[in-house]
């Protein structure tokens, strides 16, 4: 079942005003940076010159890994066949594509790439250029940081094609990452910043750039590196949009930051009912559809369509699913929101249950004073 679609149309120049079913988005002045030192194509990199102003399609696909048992993805079959009816360009896969071996002390690197070589296969029948930026599952230490590097090339990267300058850098392990990032990953430092400064540095060479990462650092807080280092020099440079394929609370997700279009987007693994009653966070990741996005460059617009997958064939969306999640589907019969020990922690966080707590212990205090005296009589 292919899914319905978002429409999302981000253009320079444009206000917020709702359309039918689309809605403007963001307004940014491409504006060139302080000058800096052309950028040096990665060894085997492919440039493609610029086209004659035609629209250009690409997607962009995040989490398709499948479980801890190696197997691909439910709902691969399902995207792949989308992304061949939309025909895009490229596509661009923004991590977490296999299971990997994320829970080793030292990952099994020859089951890790058979695992790649199980999703090529199935990957094989797209006909489009597909670049990756790796997840955390896909790259965890050295061994399989080495092996993405020999399968797919090294991240950070930068390729150009069709006028669109797209900027791949890696969050997740490697030998030059920053300290650990609140979001997951790994915070983006030198030598990545100066890639994408330089990538960034003279406008004139491409018509829109775009980043592409796994982890979500755009849910940073305000004071965290993200906002304070990277996004001020994002900016600067006239990016259009920032892509993230790691999932959180939410597999969808949106952000309008001084111009940029910050978007996650992603495919979580086929749930089972034992996950789904044991904690509320699989229960609300659960009741999310998953998505792909769908991006047409088209001069200075750019039109982003989110493409749905699932929500018929995975039958995760029934009355008998939620019955047997939550033993019944009659609202005034459902317990209250989360369960008891989730409520006392709540409660526990207040002022009231300090107050409580103080009267418990004075009164134990009393209890405990009032036997010692009749012990001692």
């Amino acid at each position: 079942m292919i899914g319905r679609v978002l429409r999302l149309a981000v253009a320079f120049g444009a206000t917020v005003a709702a359309g039918a079913g689309s809605t403007r988005i963001g307004e940014a002045a491409m504006q060139a940076g302080p000058g800096e030192a052309a950028m040096q194509a990665r060894a085997g990199e492919a440039v493609v010159q610029a086209g004659a102003g035609d629209p250009v399609t690409f997607v962009v696909l995040g989490h398709l890994r499948g479980d801890a048992d190696r197997s691909l993805s439910h709902l691969l079959d399902e995207v792949l066949e989308e992304v061949e009816r939309i025909d895009p360009a490229f596509a661009v896969l923004t991590g977490d594509i296999i299971w990997g071996d994320p829970r080793a002390e030292l990952a099994d690197k020859t089951v890790v790439e058979q695992e790649w070589a199980r999703f090529d296969s199935a990957l094989s029948r797209l006909s489009m250029p597909i670049y990756r930026v790796p997840g955390n599952h896909d790259v965890a230490d050295r061994a399989t940081y080495d092996l993405f590097v020999a399968r797919y090339g090294e991240v950070p990267r930068v390729i150009d094609i069709d006028g669109l300058r797209l900027i791949l850098v890696n969050t997740s392990w490697g030998p030059e990452l920053g300290p650990a990032a609140s979001t997951g990953g790994f915070q983006i430092v030198e030598p990545q910043l100066g890639l994408i400064r330089a990538a960034l540095g003279d406008p004139t060479q491409y018509e829109q750039a775009f980043l592409f990462l796994h982890h979500l650092h755009f849910w940073q807080e305000p004071e965290d590196l993200w906002w304070t280092e990277v996004h001020p020099m994002l900016v600067d440079r006239g990016v259009r949009g920032v892509f993230s394929g790691d999932y959180g609370p939410q597999k969808f997700s949106h952000a309008l930051e001084d111009g940029i279009d910050y978007y996650q987007s992603g495919i979580a693994p086929n749930p089972s009912l034992g996950i789904l009653k044991g904690h509320e966070w699989n229960r609300i990741l659960a009741q999310q559809f998953d998505n792909f996005l769908e991006v047409t460059v088209s001069g200075e617009t750019v039109d982003l369509q989110v493409h749905t997958v699932g929500e018929v064939s995975t039958g995760h969306f029934t009355p008998d699913l939620w019955r047997d999640v939550w033993g019944t589907t009659r609202r005034r019969d459902l317990p209250r929101p989360g369960g008891g020990f989730e409520r006392l922690s709540a409660f526990l966080e207040t002022g009231k249950a300090k107050l409580f707590t103080a009267g418990v212990l004075g009164l134990a205090l009393l209890v405990g004073f009032a036997v010692g005296t009749r012990v001692k009589r």
